[in-house]
Formats: C-alpha cells, structure tokens, sequence
C-alpha cells in the first residue's frame, strides 16, 4: 500500500486531470457556439447587404422620377 503522501498526490493528480477534461470539454462546447453564431452574423450582414440595396435601388428610382418631372415641367414651363 501506498503512503499518504503518495495517495494524496495521486488524488490531487486526478483532480487537476478532471479540471483539464471539464476545461476542454467547455472549450469545445464554446468553440461550437462560436462557429454558430459566426454562422448567424454572416447571415445578418447578408441580409443587411441585400436590403441596402433594395433601398438603394428604390431611392435612386424615386430619384431618377423626380428629376425627369422636374425636367418636364421645366420644358412645358
């Protein structure tokens, strides 16, 4: 049998083992998470890009329509 010195470093041993194991396994499980929101945020910026666009779009149109009736008017006036 082994001394008490001896068992209480083995336990100590195995505590820190056990520390480590938790560690990694929260490590792993935040690494996931990291990838699904980075996923998500992707995802946001697309979107965002293609309303900016639409928007854009409308806008220059509304624009484009304005200038032609003022132009109009301008010619008739």
């Amino acid at each position: 049998m082994g001394s008490p010195a001896s068992a209480s470093q083995d336990r100590e041993r195995l505590s820190r083992q056990n520390i480590v194991a938790t560690l990694r396994l929260r490590i792993k499980a935040l690494e996931e998470k990291n990838r699904e929101l980075t996923t998500l945020l992707e995802l946001a910026y697309g979107k965002l890009a293609l309303a900016r666009e639409k928007n854009a779009s409308i806008w220059s149109g509304f624009l484009n329509d304005s200038l032609e009736r003022s132009a109009e008017l301008l010619v008739a006036g």
